[in-house]
């Protein structure tokens, strides 16, 4: 697969000429008055991830050079004012950035400033890789209990939206959501009306009945997945069918 650079919808592939990926991990502190010293959280997580990537323009002219170095700066302009958004190293996975800077101009000798190499810099508050095509599981629960296995085919754990559709027929009563292989509950103490449906949003902590937010009645843990195989296991009052959806993820 060939390397791809593009930020949004701004590809620079053709132009790249060398890549830097920096994946830090920290340690959290927490200093302590009077004590000379700090708490530390002894698990290291991964810090704020950096990419910077050298770019170069070989043209005819000096009119060409100058015109391309003009498009990329207004281009990092626009990538400032963006604010977050996809960035590409493969076409079918992208990590969340944001543009961080650009600069210097080097102007390659022997080229009658027709050729040029600069570098610019993203930084990723997510460390992970995501896949471009989504990933989207219906489990029909006619049963209480009702288990199944779940296989999260990226290379670490992932939050998914967890969608209960009462579309059994009848209404849902206090599901609730198990993974074993986590040893992790979500549960509702509502009712999902037959022909509605409940979503939980595990990535940003979000419950909605038939769209209202109703994050009252959640209790538990929003659940992640595991990479591989996950245990799951519905209860609750009536049939229903469970869909699990998100993007797996990586660290490449």
């Amino acid at each position: 697969m060939a390397i791809l650079f593009q930020f949004g919808t701004t590809d620079f592939t053709a132009n790249v000429e060398r890549v830097e990926d920096s994946i830090p991990q920290r340690v959290s502190t927490e200093s302590v008055p009077r004590r000379h010293g700090a708490v530390v959280t002894e698990t290291p997580v991964l810090d704020v991830r950096r990419f910077a990537f050298t770019l170069s323009y070989f043209g005819t002219t000096r009119a060409l050079a100058r015109t391309q170095l003009d498009t990329w700066l207004v281009a990092f302009a626009s990538f400032a004012l963006a604010g977050r958004d996809k960035l590409y190293l493969d076409s079918d996975r992208y990590i969340w950035a944001y543009y961080e800077d650009a600069g210097p101009v080097e102007w390659i000798d022997g080229n009658a400033m027709q050729a040029f190499r600069m570098s610019v810099s993203f930084v990723s508050a997510e460390p992970f890789f995501e896949d471009g095509t989504a990933t989207s599981v219906d489990q029909v629960c006619s049963y209480n209990p009702t288990a199944w296995s779940h296989t999260n085919s990226g290379t670490v754990l992932v939050y998914p939206t967890i969608t209960i559709l009462a579309n059994q027929g009848t209404d849902v009563v206090a599901p609730a959501l198990t993974n074993s292989t986590t040893g992790k509950t979500s549960t509702y103490a509502g009712t999902v009306s037959s022909g509605n449906s409940l979503v939980i949003d595990c990535a940003n902590f979000t419950v909605a009945n038939n769209g209202t937010s109703d994050f009252a009645n959640f209790s538990g843990t929003f659940l992640w997945l595991n990479a591989g195989s996950n245990s799951m296991s519905y209860a609750g009052a009536n049939a229903c069918t469970v869909r699990i959806a998100y993007n797996p993820r990586y660290l490449a």
